[in-house]
């Protein structure tokens, strides 16, 4: 396992997030952060410093909340970019641990912000890691690069996190072959299997999963 994944699983678990949310969550923050907590974005190093010294002078105050927020550097686990989402991270640290790079807290403002926007229940509806990882790249992380192709890369990963952290029989059902499911989506897009109705009968059991990734991609 990777370093900090067991802190973060439990931490989300904690949080109200299920096997299958946490899982794909879990696969975002590897992607934004390689799940460090006190990770800036690298092309703004050289401007507010190493992850290290970021963090402590956040910490010790000589960087103040309106720096934090207004710096355009991303921050943290999910990397928050945006001013009013770092400065509403900050105040949620601070009146807590005053550690910024509190791991719990940043899970807990994390799941604060999809419950307030509505995120929260539609994670813990997901079927598959590979469907909540989509999810939360698409409507929360929203990265620039949003191609099936990152989809996927993201999707594997969150079907490791899920194999790692989960004990179940039924590891090696249909859903987890992510090379098939990413050729049938890939050859739906391209109208190899029609529309409506004839779509459904020719994917199968492999309509819903495969239907649900393309309407995320389509948003």
């Amino acid at each position: 396992m990777m370093a900090n994944e067991v802190v973060i699983w439990k931490a989300l678990r904690n949080a109200g997030f299920n096997d299958i949310a946490s899982a794909g969550i879990l696969a975002n923050m590897h992607s934004e952060s390689h799940l460090k907590p006190d990770n800036v974005q690298n092309t703004f190093e050289s401007k507010v410093g190493s992850d290290e010294a970021y963090t402590r002078k956040i910490n010790e105050r000589t960087y103040t909340r309106e720096q934090f927020a207004n710096d355009h550097a991303g921050y943290g686990l999910c990397q928050w970019t945006y001013p009013t989402r770092k400065a509403a991270l900050y105040d949620f640290v601070m009146v807590r641990t005053g550690n910024i790079a509190s791991i719990t807290d940043q899970v807990l403002f994390l799941a604060q912000e999809c419950r307030s926007n509505g995120l929260f229940d539609k994670l813990n509806r997901c079927v598959t890691p590979y469907d909540a990882c989509v999810l939360f790249m698409l409507q929360f992380e929203k990265p620039k690069n949003q191609t099936v192709t990152a989809q996927k890369m993201r999707g594997e990963m969150a079907v490791r996190f899920y194999n790692d952290n989960v004990s179940t029989v039924n590891l090696a059902r249909r859903d987890y072959n992510l090379d098939r499911l990413y050729e049938i989506v890939q050859d739906t897009l391209a109208g190899k299997y029609g529309n409506g109705e004839v779509r459904a009968v020719a994917l199968g059991d492999d309509y819903e999963i495969v239907q649900k990734i393309i309407n995320h991609i389509s948003k």
